[in-house]
């Protein structure tokens, strides 16, 4: 009678082990699940060559880069406003042109953050 339950968490114990030798298993919370880690771009993208994810963190974090991206988050909040206040109706184009490049940047950021980056998928500044 003893002998049972040892027998039933020794055969779970024996399956968690077969599990954990051929798969690579993320605990969240008490969940085992058998997937990646989340932030694991390496298991996303196997393709990459080694050096890209050097090359795209230098890329993302070069000052020409951050201060460009400063000022087009810049116009991105104020742009429309001065559009509004200081043009006429027949520059909209022009202005319209300017958030497609916007979207475009900040596009290309995100992806080179999140392939030279390995903590940045699904962190706070990725979801912010």
């Amino acid at each position: 009678r003893g002998s049972a339950p040892r027998a039933g968490v020794r055969k779970s114990l024996d399956l968690l082990e077969e599990i954990n030798a051929t798969a690579s298993l993320v605990a969240v919370g008490s969940v085992v699940t058998n997937r990646p880690p989340r932030n694991s771009v390496d298991s996303l993208h196997p393709v990459l060559k080694p050096g890209c994810k050097v090359h795209c963190r230098r890329a993302v974090e070069h000052s020409a880069f951050m201060g460009f991206t400063m000022v087009l988050t810049i116009y991105a909040l104020l742009g429309d406003d001065v559009r509004l206040w200081l043009t006429e109706k027949s520059a909209d184009p022009v202005f319209n042109w300017i958030v497609v490049l916007c979207i475009v940047v900040f596009s290309v950021e995100m992806i080179l953050s999140i392939i030279g980056k390995d903590d940045y998928l699904w962190s706070f500044f990725f979801l912010a």
